[in-house]
């Protein structure tokens, strides 16, 4: 390439070149229009070595985004033609005129939403100082760098990306127990988010009045500089509610994960980079140099902006004031249900979530995984928010459930921004069969057929097209034809666990299905090998019954249900309920009694002539594969759960999975309130006693066969596994045995879980 250059730029044609390329872009412009193609070609190379202010670019012949040389490439195949793809300007010829266009959008092509007004389309290296970040903002296409044009509020785009979200201790901060577990959360869309906490300023031009403690100058503060003061005194609801900030701007708050996400930039530490020290610190005695706090504020706020910015660029993610966001507060919802994708917060709650520290803070609450929480209702002088917006007009953030056949048919429901006045929904780039618009974020559609492998999901509006990459993937599994179809392919926000999702897939069996007859939800459980018997806790040690820990083998796939029966299901199949929790209570609303699990069940009400197994053509699971699928994996007392996948043996942690006699409360609870395993089962642990197929015996695993253990083939009582109500925490551990007389009622905690073989 060298040498070719190299000899170009010695012909003849070089004088007139020169020229050009000494003249500023718009003489260049003007001038290749008139040029000879050889000398247009000398001004094109010497273009690519620069890059003009980026903008939109009608040069993208070839649609990959960046106007490159395989757009002026594209462009001289049709040179001199009286049209062609080259014909940028729409003069009816391919000329120096069309090349001109080009070159002026070299580089890549940048998109500024509609709502906004371009400040800087490229990050800015002094700002963002990483070079992986500044090439993760630059392949989103968008612009770096906007104003809101109705509020004038400066924002910068945070591209997609990792990050493992939760505790990040300091030298003297130690992490809240709500901080737990550290775990790995992908924010898939990019979002532009406030540089700066919202003004007095930006408030008041908006809603007409300033509820601002902080309104007056100071010896730190002039008068000039109080507008730019964080608004403060401003309650969730003054922000969120009807008639907010938001509601009257078209902005949003941040996601609980955004927030940290872009507070963190990169970093893992307890208080993010700056431009002198990128990777972050653990040490108070620099916060100094990021935040308004209590030992430099001087006991008041001060005008944004005035510490060093974050990786992103952003100001003040810590001190100055506390920062609301979206989201509901739950203490343990980074063990309970937080979402390995895009994590919306909790679906309800009293109190919503405080970030960032303030001003009236010691350094160690500023750090970037501390939380903090009040009632919506609550405002306070150092407390206040920052905005965040999509990047696009219309926004595609989840398609469930994400999998299924190939030969289409399958129910979806589209999740996200701006869907009003949809006019088409494809998977694959085939439109769907039909589509429903729900409401502004949510569309119900059936899928076409496909072929195999994920595809893409796309929502065109008036506003345009909104595209999820790989957000549904065709299978060709086989449904039981005693089922249902829900969901074909184990989905990994329930399945964690990689290797469990291919033992799933290989067996070529549907993952999620419905009883047809019941509409019993059951999932797949594959195959596999496990240690079974004793696993103590750390405070209970193992019953003589679950020794010795021996190996067992389970050879065929078989569906499990999801849920215990419940009340409802019980009814609708015997036309009577036995249970003794029939009635509401303060825990459990009417409306969710029927969702209580069936309990004082007996033996012979489940299993015997007439029972409910008989009627529904179901089983009960063998003990091997009931405490295999309780396990899903692991080896400890408890099982896990998302955001702690390898389970505990910490008795104080099995809150998170179980209703037992310490957390019940005396009564049962609607299935499926506590978080589930790793193959997706609730209520293994608590709730109610499930009884499982085999006959009970106390010496039988020295006996057991090592491939799939039957139990014993006589006795004379039965073994509810996983615990109820009325047990405590080491009786509801994952190897934990019971035995109980199999003729009368197993009582008030006693329930069952149902089988069905392929």
């Amino acid at each position: 390439m060298t040498t070719g250059f190299l000899a170009v730029t010695s012909s003849p044609i070089v004088a007139r070149s020169r020229d050009l390329i000494g003249a500023p872009r718009t003489a260049l412009c003007q001038s290749v229009a008139q040029a000879p193609l050889t000398v247009v070609l000398v001004a094109a190379l010497v273009a690519m070595t620069t890059r003009p202010a980026m903008g939109q670019c009608p040069g993208d012949i070839t649609g990959n985004g960046v106007v490159d040389g395989a757009d002026l490439g594209a462009l001289l195949t049709t040179w001199g033609a009286p049209q062609g793809q080259g014909d940028l300007n729409g003069d009816g010829t391919v000329d120096g005129a069309d090349l001109g266009l080009l070159l002026t959008k070299w580089g890549p092509c940048i998109t500024v939403p509609s709502w906004a007004t371009l400040i800087e389309a490229q990050p800015d290296p002094a700002v963002v100082w990483d070079a992986d970040l500044r090439a993760a903002i630059t392949a989103t296409g968008l612009a770096w760098r906007v104003k809101d044009t109705a509020t004038q509020i400066e924002m910068v785009l945070i591209p997609p990306g990792g990050f493992n979200m939760g505790c990040s201790p300091s030298v003297q901060g130690a992490c809240g127990v709500d901080e737990y577990p550290l775990h790995p959360v992908t924010l898939t869309n990019a979002f532009y988010l406030g540089r700066y906490e919202v003004t007095q300023a930006q408030w008041q031009a908006r809603m007409g009045s300033n509820p601002s403690n902080f309104q007056a100058a100071s010896a730190q503060v002039p008068a000039a500089q109080v507008p730019n003061r964080p608004v403060e005194l401003v309650s969730w609801n003054m922000i969120a509610g009807p008639g907010g900030f938001l509601s009257r701007t078209g902005l949003r708050l941040p996601t609980e994960a955004e927030w940290e996400f872009a507070y963190r930039a990169g970093s893992s530490t307890a208080f993010h980079g700056s431009s002198g020290q990128p990777n972050g610190t653990n040490d108070e005695a620099l916060v100094g140099n990021i935040a308004w706090h209590t030992s430099n504020s001087n006991s008041q706020t001060r005008p944004v902006g005035g510490k060093a910015g974050n990786g992103l660029g952003l100001h003040d993610m810590s001190g100055n004031v506390q920062e609301w966001v979206h989201d509901p507060y739950l203490s343990v919802y980074y063990f309970v249900s937080n979402p390995a994708q895009n994590p919306p917060g909790p679906g309800s709650g009293s109190a919503r979530v405080l970030r960032g520290g303030s001003w009236i803070y010691g350094p160690s609450l500023l750090r970037g995984s501390d939380r903090e929480s009040q009632l919506p209702t609550y405002s306070n002088v150092n407390i206040g928010f920052r905005v965040a917006r999509y990047a696009s007009d219309v926004l595609l953030t989840a398609v469930s459930p994400s999998a299924g056949l190939v030969g289409g048919g399958t129910s979806v429901t589209l999740t996200g921004v701006n869907f009003q006045g949809a006019t088409a929904v494809a998977v694959g780039g085939v439109p769907t069969t039909s589509f429903q618009v729900v409401n502004a974020t949510t569309i119900t559609a059936v899928t076409p057929a496909g072929t195999v492998g994920a595809k893409a999901v796309a929502v065109t509006t008036p506003s345009g097209t909104a595209s999820l990459p790989g957000a549904f993937t065709y299978s060709t599994v086989v449904v039981p034809s005693w089922a249902t179809l829900i969901e074909a392919q184990p989905d990994p926000a329930v399945v964690w666990d990689a290797d469990l999702r291919a033992a799933i897939t290989a067996t070529g069996l549907a993952w999620r299905v419905k009883d047809a007859a019941t509409q019993i939800e059951m999932l797949l459980i594959p195959g596999g090998n496990f240690l079974m018997g004793c696993s103590a806790s750390l405070s209970n040690s193992c019953q003589s019954d679950e020794s010795p820990v021996h190996p067992v083998v389970l050879t065929s796939a078989f569906y499990l249900g999801r849920y215990e029966v419940t009340q409802a299901q019980w009814q609708a199949r015997m036309g009577s309920n036995p249970s003794d929790f029939q009635s509401a209570s303060t825990q459990v609303p009417a409306a969710q009694v029927p969702n209580r699990p069936v309990d004082n069940v007996s033996w012979d009400m489940i299993a015997g002539a007439g029972g409910f197994l008989s009627v529904t053509s179901m089983r009960l699971p063998t003990e091997a594969e009931w405490e295999y699928a309780c396990r899903a994996g692991t080896t400890t007392a408890y099982h896990g759960l998302t955001g702690n996948p390898n389970g505990t043996n910490d008795g104080a942690l099995a809150v998170n999975i179980a209703w037992y006699l310490s957390n019940a409360a005396s009564q049962t609870r609607p299935v499926g309130g506590k978080a589930a395993n790793g193959f997706g089962l609730h209520d293994m642990s608590g709730n109610v006693a499930e009884p499982v197929s085999d006959w009970y015996s106390s010496s039988y695993y020295s006996s057991s066969p090592p491939v799939n253990p039957p139990g014993p083939s006589s006795g004379t009582e039965r073994s509810p596994r996983g615990g109820s109500i009325g047990l405590p925490q080491r009786d509801v551990r994952s190897s934990a045995r019971r035995c109980t007389a199999c003729g009368g009622g197993f009582g008030g905690g006693t329930g069952l879980r149902v089988a069905r073989s392929p």
